[in-house]
């Protein structure tokens, strides 16, 4: 019974001694998957700092995009307004020729008319 007995306790004793080992092979293992858990969320939040920057990107692009946009139309219209003078001015110099014109013609006849008279 003593050997036994003796026997009982070494293989308690082992078994205690295998779950302690196993204890620590788990908590090892915890410990590397909260490890992975805090890698996984590095690596989610640099994500989401490379989506930041993409977006900050994005809107510097629509802003830049809209500033040339405005760009275009005041020179559409600068455009328009130098083509819209140029004629005018065309049609100021066609009205100031008829005019002197027909001033040069109303002068003929007044000269005409005089040297009739005279």
């Amino acid at each position: 019974v003593k050997h036994e007995l003796k026997t009982t306790r070494k293989e308690v004793t082992a078994a205690r001694q295998e779950l302690k080992i196993t204890k620590q092979e788990v908590n090892a293992a915890k410990q590397e998957v909260n490890a992975a858990k805090q890698e996984v969320d590095a690596a989610k939040q640099e994500v989401d700092a490379a989506k930041q920057e993409v977006n900050a990107a994005k809107q510097e692009v629509n802003a830049a995009k809209q500033e040339a946009n405005a760009a275009k139309q005041e020179a559409t219209a600068a455009n328009e307004r130098a083509e819209n003078e140029a004629k005018a001015r065309i049609k100021a110099e066609n009205a100031k020729a008829q005019s002197d014109a027909r001033i040069a013609k109303l002068e003929a006849i007044i000269e005409e008319l005089k040297n009739k008279n005279n």
